[in-house]
C-alpha cells in the first residue's frame, strides 16, 4: 500500500499538470493582494484604516485562499482530477491489477495520494496569499493575540477536513466516470449546485421567525456544513461548538461515504 501510495504521488509530482497548478498557485497569490490594493487604494482613494474597516486584511484573504468556489481552490481538485484519470485512459489500473495490487488498494492509494497533493498545493498557495499580503495590508486590525493564533490553528484545521472530503469525492468520481471531462464536469456542477443551495439556505435563514427554533437550528446548521459557500470556516469570530460539530460531520462522514463508494465502485468496474 505505502510503495503504492509513493509511486501515485511521484506520478502526480512529475506530471506537467501539477506543474501547471503550481504556477496557478503563485499568481493567484500574487493577484489577490495586488488588485484588492489598487481596487481600494489606487482606484477608489482608500487608505490603510479605510480597507481595514472594510475588512480587507491579509487575514482574510489568507483565509479566503482555501475557498472552493474561486481561484485555485476550484481549479485544483479539476486538475488533479485529470491527472488521476489517465490511469484509466493509459491502462495504468489494469497493469496495477496483473500485477497483484488489490483494488481496494489502488482506490485508497489514489484518494491519498490526491489528498496529500491537495494540502501540499493548498496551503502553499495560502501561505504565499498571506506573506504577499502582508507586504500591502496589516494581519488585521487589531493586535495579533494568543486566541488568534487558537483560532488560525483551529481554521487550518477545518480546511484540512474539508480537502479530505473533495479528495475523496474526486476519486469517487474519477473512477466512477468514463473519462476526466466527465469526472470534471459533475464536480463543477456538484460544487455550483451547492454553493448555490448554500446561497438560499442563507436567505431562507433571515425569514425564520423567533418561533421556529428548529427549523432556525436545521438550517443553521445545514448553512454551516455546507463546505462550497465557505459561509462558517474563517467567516466567524469564534467557532462554537455546533458549528465546528457540522463540519466534522458533514467532512467525516462525506469522506467515509465517498470511499466506501469508490471502494465498492472500483472493485465492481469493468476494467479494460
Amino acid at each position: 500500500m505505502f510503495n503504492l501510495y509513493k509511486i501515485d504521488l511521484k506520478r502526480i509530482f512529475k506530471d506537467k499538470l501539477f506543474i501547471v497548478a503550481s504556477i496557478l498557485a503563485v499568481v493567484f497569490a500574487l493577484l489577490t493582494p495586488l488588485i484588492n490594493k489598487l481596487l481600494l487604494y489606487v482606484l477608489i482613494g482608500l487608505d490603510d484604516s479605510a480597507m481595514l474597516f472594510l475588512g480587507i486584511d491579509a487575514k482574510t484573504m489568507f483565509f479566503n485562499s482555501f475557498a472552493l468556489g474561486n481561484n485555485l481552490g476550484l481549479v485544483l481538485p479539476i486538475l488533479l482530477a485529470i491527472i488521476l484519470c489517465k490511469d484509466f485512459s493509459y491502462g495504468t489500473v489494469r497493469n496495477k491489477i496483473i500485477n497483484g495490487k488489490s483494488r481496494t488498494t489502488i482506490f485508497l492509494s489514489y484518494f491519498l495520494s490526491l489528498f496529500t497533493a491537495l494540502l501540499i498545493l493548498i496551503f502553499a498557495h495560502a501561505v504565499l496569499t498571506l506573506c504577499f499580503s502582508l507586504m500591502f495590508f496589516d494581519y488585521q486590525s487589531t493586535p495579533f493575540e494568543l486566541k488568534d493564533f487558537g483560532y488560525l490553528m483551529a481554521t487550518l484545521g477545518l480546511e484540512v477536513m474539508v480537502y479530505l472530503l473533495v479528495a475523496s469525492l474526486t476519486s469517487l468520481l474519477c473512477v466512477l466516470m468514463k473519462n476526466a471531462g466527465l469526472a470534471v464536469v459533475v464536480y463543477i456542477a456538484i460544487n455550483l449546485s451547492l454553493a448555490i443551495v448554500g446561497s438560499v439556505i442563507s436567505v431562507s435563514r433571515a425569514y425564520i421567525n423567533e418561533e421556529q427554533v428548529i427549523l432556525a437550528k436545521v438550517l443553521e446548521f445545514l448553512d454551516n456544513a455546507n463546505i462550497f459557500t465557505g459561509a462558517y470556516i474563517g467567516k466567524v469570530e469564534t467557532y462554537g461548538w455546533q458549528g465546528v460539530l457540522s463540519i466534522i460531520a458533514s467532512t467525516f462522514c462525506g469522506s467515509a461515504i465517498f470511499t466506501v463508494l469508490g471502494i465498492m465502485t472500483l472493485n465492481n468496474k469493468d476494467i479494460k
